[in-house]
């Protein structure tokens, strides 16, 4: 059942853009780059109108570029160091832990604006 969800800031509401360049680039059949079945679970889950972003290609594919760089990035991370910590401010809705399998080596912190915090926790 998907759920509504109202926005107190214009700001918080565009963590909805690179959750949903995610799910539909892990829906892309084949060769996707990225593969985030929690972020196609989110996106079914929040009504909202995503068509708005269908014609933004480059933020498309900014999104999954960055997301699988950092995905990279961090899986190094965590294999260089002894006692990772990961930080990622600003996160939206932003599913890396899931996505890189932390193995409970590392710590991870999610920051972001109190009202992105309240929707991560539903």
């Amino acid at each position: 059942m998907k759920q509504k969800y109202e926005f107190k800031n214009v700001v918080a509401e565009t963590l909805l853009i690179p959750l949903y360049m995610r799910a539909k680039e892990s829906r892309r059949k084949g060769d996707a780059i990225l593969k985030d079945t929690m972020a196609e679970q989110l996106v079914d889950s929040i009504e909202y109108d995503y068509s708005q972003f269908d014609g933004a290609k480059m933020s498309e594919v900014g999104c999954v570029v960055r997301g699988k760089y950092f995905d990279d990035a961090i899986r190094r991370f965590i294999l260089s160091h002894s006692h990772p910590v990961v930080v990622n401010v600003g996160c939206g809705l932003d599913t890396r832990y899931q996505r890189i399998g932390n193995d409970q080596t590392a710590v991870f912190y999610e920051l972001d604006l109190p009202e992105v915090i309240d929707l991560r926790r539903k």
